[in-house]
């Protein structure tokens, strides 16, 4: 498979092939395998899609999972530090595609997923809200209005 540049800040760079997972993104689809083995998400897949966003402007998010109502969402999963150019094109991706845009965090190993959801209008208003005041959702989509799940899959 060809290898993705990532470029990091101050002039480290990161060599990552297309389809394979860093420590983080497998922590998270385990995860939606057991989402996947109680029946809330019917079907997920680790960098299958490519996003246009302008011309010569392109977005690779890590899952696009079909959760068991028949939606589609698009994850995006972080660990540590979030580049302000990552949740730009999170950002410029809701308003461009018919998809709600989770970005999932966890900032260090032990810590729990703090989830931020994007592109839907009910949730226009925490879009620009400061990244920490998101509160740890049920499930990785950020839905308010579903029940506790453990973290333990």
């Amino acid at each position: 498979m060809p290898a993705r540049l990532v470029i990091r800040g101050k002039g480290r760079t990161v060599r990552r092939t297309l389809g394979q997972m860093n420590r983080y993104e497998r922590e998270y689809s385990l995860l939606l395998d057991g989402l996947k083995a109680e029946g809330k998400v019917l079907w997920w897949a680790f960098d299958a899609i490519k996003l246009r966003l302008a011309e010569l402007t392109f977005y690779t998010p890590d899952f696009i999972i079909m959760l068991a109502d028949g939606e589609i969402e698009i994850h995006d999963v972080k660990g540590g530090f979030i580049e302000d150019d990552a949740i730009v094109k999170v950002k410029v991706a809701a308003t461009l595609f018919p998809f709600p845009f989770v970005v999932a965090q966890k900032k260090r190993k032990a810590d729990p997923w703090t989830y931020r959801r994007f592109g839907d209008a009910k949730d226009q208003m925490e879009i620009d809200g400061d990244w920490t005041a998101t509160t740890k959702p049920s499930f990785p989509c950020a839905r308010k209005d579903a029940r506790e799940i453990p973290e333990s899959h």
